[in-house]
């Protein structure tokens, strides 16, 4: 194999590399969720913003403190992925009469009736 070498100026050899990084980048097949920018990293203040009611950051805080959000820490710093919290939201819903009613029933079945005398 007969090896050849090219001399190219370092500005000509700068462009050649960095058309070859754009090319590369461009055939990166890049996944739908981030294509249209539903999974994004928020900070606290961003999530206060982003929630229904717009909750206040203490309040946000307190729900991190008793683990109620999904979040990540950087550092110090906490970080929230908006698909987890949009599931997060997803998964809460209110029960219907029916289901509390049998909740109540439940409990007063199984709880203990001890009174005073």
């Amino acid at each position: 194999m007969d090896n050849e070498f090219i001399v190219v100026p370092r500005t000509q050899f700068k462009v050649l590399v960095f058309e070859a990084c754009i090319d590369a980048l461009k055939s990166l097949q890049v996944p739908t969720v981030l294509q249209s920018g539903a999974d994004r990293w928020m900070t606290i203040e961003e999530l206060s913003d982003y929630l229904p009611g717009k909750p206040a950051v203490t309040t946000l805080y307190g729900k991190v403190q008793r683990r109620e959000l999904p979040f990540k820490r950087l550092g110090r710093r906490l970080t929230f992925l908006q698909s987890e919290i949009d599931q997060y939201l997803k998964g809460q819903s209110c029960m219907s009469h029916i289901e509390i009613n049998a909740v109540a029933d439940q409990y007063v079945k199984t709880k203990k009736r001890g009174r005073r005398q």
